[in-house]
């Protein structure tokens, strides 16, 4: 299984995202994962390419499958909005409400794919958290937060 991390050239940017797992790894609560290849299309829950959405959305299928006590937090983010909102604006709700969202459509895609309820949660943290360093489109992203093994 190909990881985030290979994707990147140079050290500098490898090291930006030092703290982030790949499903691959061992995982233990609190490791994050950056699921790559998850884009949106603007200000909406589509994705730009959706087989490699898909791609993307079965590894954590997999992973929960096989792993059949851990937990999950979806976490949407976003970024380049401005100050005056926390959040960036969803044209289908007609709310500043886009990282929510989006890690919901994460989740109630797993939902789908028979992944329980219980066993996740969904959250939108705006722009509150931007990868340090990192390129201003790697901030419009969803983060799977590891709860519980």
């Amino acid at each position: 299984m190909q990881g985030f991390f290979d994707d990147f050239s140079t050290t500098r940017t490898r090291q930006e995202y030092k703290n982030y797992k790949t499903f691959s790894d061992k995982l233990v609560v609190g490791d994050k994962i950056i699921i790559k290849n998850l884009l949106f299309k603007g200000n909406l829950t589509i994705f730009e390419d959706p087989e490699e959405a898909i791609i993307e959305l079965e590894k954590i299928v997999v992973y929960l499958n096989e792993n059949p006590n851990t937990t999950i937090e979806i976490q949407g983010h976003v970024c380049c909005i401005g100050s005056a909102h926390s959040d960036a604006h969803d044209r289908f709700t007609g709310k500043n409400n886009l990282s929510h969202t989006r890690a919901q459509k994460v989740y109630d895609y797993l939902i789908e794919k028979g992944i329980a309820p219980n066993r996740m949660s969904h959250k939108g943290y705006g722009r509150k958290f931007p990868i340090p360093g990192g390129i201003e489109s790697d901030n419009k992203r969803v983060e799977i937060l590891i709860t519980k093994i």
